[in-house]
């Protein structure tokens, strides 16, 4: 059984609903935005840096800390108030994230998200916002 893990700090974004272009009279064109695109990217180069076996056709479990900065208003010059939330329940969804890494990484890790059978995703807060990813090879 093997195991890695990365960390990509700064904001996460979550995986965004796709984009369709139907211009013309040709058929619709359906594409990832952008943005989506862009954090996708840094995921597979985060990634690449601790797996270089390529895609393998195994199972994977895949837990996830998005980690979410506490806004100021939730403190006070003597530190934490008293009455500052302690869940985090702020965007973005964890399960979009989820997708996000699962799509990143098919072609990379897994040829396909679906060999992720096992996920545990949390959100909390944190001194600085950033995403944190550990994989882990299922025998």
């Amino acid at each position: 059984m093997s195991e890695f893990q990365f960390t990509i700090m700064g904001k996460p974004v979550a995986w965004q609903r796709t984009g369709m272009n139907s211009a013309g009279k040709g058929p619709a064109i359906i594409y990832t935005k952008a943005k989506s695109r862009a954090y996708q990217s840094l995921i597979r180069e985060a990634a690449q840096k601790f797996w270089m076996d390529g895609p393998r056709e195994v199972p994977f479990a895949l837990d996830v800390a998005l980690c979410v900065k506490r806004p100021k208003n939730h403190f006070t010059k003597k530190g934490l108030k008293a009455d500052a939330p302690i869940r985090c329940m702020r965007k973005p969804d964890l399960d979009n994230i989820a997708k996000q890494i699962g799509d990143a990484l098919n072609g990379v890790v897994w040829h396909d998200d679906s060999q992720v059978i096992e996920l545990c995703s949390r959100r909390l807060w944190a001194e600085a916002d950033s995403l944190s990813v550990v994989i882990q090879v299922l025998s």
